[in-house]
């Protein structure tokens, strides 16, 4: 694959923006969703009240010895903090819960994995310097999808990361209603801004020759 279409989620868009700004050749087109040029999981960032929510909803009671019901409930808790209750279905974050648990270590209450992510975004370097250039240099086709209920990545971080890479190649789509999770009501519209950016990658591609 000499050119490709990338595209990242939240911590997913953190990476895909390294390899537009380090791998340019090798970018077709790239969307991001929710996410935000950093530093860490910023500039815009959650408020102090939104993090002590955030903290208080995920807590369980017993810690490491809770029940798997406990340590169920307090995903579903903060799954709604993050995605907010528009689109919230509790029924399948319930059930994407106990698969996602029953898999993890016994006295595990928050995944191995996730720790390692959170560790991984907060200590991202800001990309803002290089996203400035792609638009002078690169001209890659990109698309910001983000929604405007956003309060985990606040919906700021992706409007400055339109801004950053310019209305030229950039296009700025926020989703209504829509918090930190990808729900089916958004799926539509988030296919529909996808699909357009894959065209004006492959329209570029060609008059390029």
């Amino acid at each position: 694959v000499d050119k490709a279409d990338i595209l990242g989620v939240s911590m997913g868009g953190m990476i895909a923006q390294l390899l537009l700004v380090k791998y340019p050749e090798r970018v077709r087109s790239a969307t991001f969703l929710m996410t935000c040029p950093g530093p860490g999981n910023g500039p815009q960032l959650p408020s102090i009240l939104y993090y002590a929510q955030y903290a208080y909803k995920a807590r369980v009671p017993g810690g490491s010895d809770a029940s798997l019901e406990d340590r169920i409930d307090a995903r579903v808790r903060t799954k709604l903090h993050i995605a907010g209750d528009a689109f919230f279905d509790e029924a399948k974050t319930r059930e994407r819960a106990m698969r996602s648990l029953t898999r993890e270590p016994p006295m595990s209450v928050m995944s191995p994995a996730k720790k390692r992510q959170m560790e991984a975004v907060l200590s991202a370097r800001s990309r803002q310097d290089a996203l400035r250039l792609v638009e002078e240099t690169s001209r890659v086709p990109c698309t910001v999808i983000h929604g405007d209920s956003d309060q985990f990545v606040p919906t700021a971080n992706g409007v400055l990361l339109h801004e950053l890479l310019g209305d030229e190649i950039s296009k700025l789509v926020l989703v209504e209603r829509m918090g930190h999770a990808l729900e089916p009501e958004n799926c539509p519209h988030i296919l529909e801004a996808m699909l357009g950016t894959f065209e004006r990658g492959v329209a570029k591609e060609e008059t390029e020759g």
